[in-house]
């Protein structure tokens, strides 16, 4: 980077402004994914505010070096869409007194103060729900958060059990087919990935790994001897399971970016993976272990993909949503985008009704939308929760639990 000596106090003004607020943004990221969860859109924002601030680290050794003004220099101005071409100017700032040098730190110091002081403050309420399981007898709600699981009455969602699993953020939920185990997967964020399979209702550890070299977000049974985990490491990795013992199958590559979703679809022996690379990946999973390269990759979606639902009672169908406003219903098996249904806000979560007639949509304004997947037309709007919704169960009378933000666990009926 060129540094010359053009530049006026006006300048100097702007890129303090911008350079404080990016930097606190840049450490109340690195400090965030510590406290709370990180989800799929906070994925999205951080990898741009990163990029960008690495720019501007390059400006202060400039500055440090010469003190002296510079040419308008372009920086994003869209977090969310990080297009170079478009772009504000600011500057590098003239020379400065004491008393100037003084302020820009002190805008620097006291914004990272502020930011410490909020997440510390909200690291005493209650966690979000990030995960969310029904029981195959459907007697009780599991809810997984920072704090474990709890296990609530159905449908009165009575508190009548908490667990401390010892994961340090539960993201995902799965009982067996068989319903006499519970898969809990997640982790420590940038550090590894980690496992627990406990008996039901007895919660009796099995077996427990750390694996992944990042958070494990999602996985999926395969059978009753078979599941897989999808972690932000960018890999799924296959497990094989007998007689309480736990074996590594191997690991599968594929994703370029993290993978935040994972789903099985039995009946047509296929595996479907997605996350922040945007695209579905389809994998043959009828044997084990399972087989690679990927059949198809679907990459209609513009945007990170957040969840994933295979439709009961129509073998073959599978939803997808994603942050770029959209749910897509597909048939993997042959690579075919059916149709899609466009939404007003970022969808967070999927759960089809028990009949696969209908599919509820939970989104980051707290509303559940039940779309119509013949018509993908959205027929109900209903309000939730406060804040965002992580995770939803259907249950069979045609009611949804949504988990979300704050420890919020909420019965809906369409």
């Amino acid at each position: 980077m060129v540094c010359s000596n053009k530049a006026s106090h006006t300048r100097a003004e702007a890129v303090n402004k911008w350079d404080w607020l990016y930097g606190a943004l840049a450490l109340a990221r690195q400090v965030a994914s510590s406290v709370v969860p990180v989800s799929f859109i906070h994925f999205a924002l951080a990898d741009n505010v990163v990029k960008n601030w690495d720019r501007y680290r390059t400006l202060n050794r400039c500055i440090a070096r010469t003190q002296l003004g510079a040419e308008p220099v372009p920086f994003f101005h869209n977090l969310a869409g990080g297009n170079p071409e478009a772009t504000h100017s600011i500057s590098i700032p003239a020379r400065a007194g004491i008393t100037e040098v003084m302020l820009s730190l002190f805008k620097r110091f006291a914004i990272v103060a502020l930011f410490i002081a909020f997440l510390s403050s909200a690291t005493k309420a209650q966690p979000p729900v990030t995960a969310l399981a029904m029981a195959p007898d459907e007697s009780a709600i599991v809810a997984g958060s920072q704090a474990g699981i709890e296990i609530a009455e159905w449908p009165t969602l009575a508190p009548r059990q908490q667990h401390d699993v010892g994961i340090t953020q539960v993201h995902d939920l799965e009982f067996s087919p068989d319903g006499t185990r519970l898969l809990i997967v997640g982790g420590a964020a940038s550090e590894y990935g980690e496992w627990k399979l406990l008996s039901w209702p007895q919660l009796k550890p099995i077996a427990t790994r750390i694996a992944h070299g990042d958070i494990i977000h999602s996985a999926t049974w395969l059978s009753g001897e078979r599941f897989v985990t999808a972690a932000a490491d960018n890999e799924l990795i296959e497990w094989h399971v007998d007689d309480g013992s736990v074996e590594l199958v191997g690991k599968i590559g594929g994703h370029s970016r993290r993978v935040l979703a994972v789903e099985a679809m039995p009946q047509q022996g296929s595996l479907v993976s997605a996350g922040v690379d945007q695209v579905l990946r389809v994998w043959n999973a009828q044997n084990e272990p399972i087989e690679t390269p990927p059949r198809w990759n679907l990459d209609n979606h513009t945007g990170v993909v957040c969840d994933l639902a295979a439709r009961p009672g129509a073998a073959g169908y599978l939803a997808s949503a994603s942050v770029d406003k959209t749910v897509r219903f597909w048939q993997p098996a042959i690579g075919r985008l059916v149709r899609f249904a466009r939404l007003p806000v970022e969808p967070t979560s999927l759960a089809w009704s028990h009949d696969g007639e209908r599919i509820a949509v939970g989104c980051a304004d707290g509303k559940l939308r039940i779309v119509n997947p013949s018509t993908v037309e959205i027929e109900q709007t209903i309000a939730a929760i406060d804040g965002w919704i992580f995770d939803m169960v259907a249950a069979s009378d045609g009611s949804f639990v949504v988990g979300g933000t704050a420890g919020a666990i909420v019965r809906v009926v369409p």
